[in-house]
């Protein structure tokens, strides 16, 4: 199968169910995704973005192991990490604000008035630390999206207030 490449998709919320198998009545294309909330969140369920027509559930509930983070915003709904399938189609992908981003895709760096102002406080952070910084750190001290975060320090390595001393594991430091 080819996976689709640089492509972005919108993601489509088909609700919030009580258990896995009222999740897997919702989901009819993909990119279809439903929240299984019982008390807590427990899994994320959604067909494979890249048409393979898998069902993914992926973990949200710390309890049982490592979890992903569910971020819900005006947006709309946001991952993290990112999805990395080592079966199957074996499709890689990030969901932020709504959106599925392929893995090679690139994440705009033109931000909104908000945004900006998030890149003025990852700066303060990161002139108070006097050492480089991972960005899911920062977005944890921030209480804000990891990609969000990470999107706003590539911004300003763009313009050279910052560099990225690790791409690997998103380190930054001033310039």
């Amino acid at each position: 199968m080819s996976l689709p490449s640089g492509r972005i998709l919108g993601i489509h919320t088909k609700g919030v169910v009580p258990d896995r198998a009222s999740a897997k009545a919702l989901l009819e294309k993909a990119g279809d995704t439903v929240i299984v909330r019982r008390g807590r969140l427990r899994w994320l369920v959604m067909l494979c973005p890249s048409g393979c027509g898998d069902e993914i559930a992926i973990n949200l509930d710390t309890r049982v192991g490592p979890a992903w983070r569910l971020y819900q915003s005006k947006a709309g709904l946001t991952l993290f990490p990112s999805v990395w399938r080592e079966t199957g189609c074996k499709s890689h992908f990030v969901i932020w604000n709504g959106k599925i981003w392929w893995f090679d895709a690139d994440f705009p760096l033109d931000f909104t008035d908000e945004e900006r102002a998030l890149e003025d406080r990852v700066l303060g952070l990161l002139a108070n630390s006097n050492r480089p910084v991972n960005y899911v750190d920062v977005a944890d001290t921030l209480s804000e999206v990891p990609w969000s975060v990470l999107v706003a320090f590539r911004r300003l390595a763009k313009i050279g207030r910052v560099r990225e001393v690790d791409r690997e594991r998103g380190v930054f430091e001033l310039s």
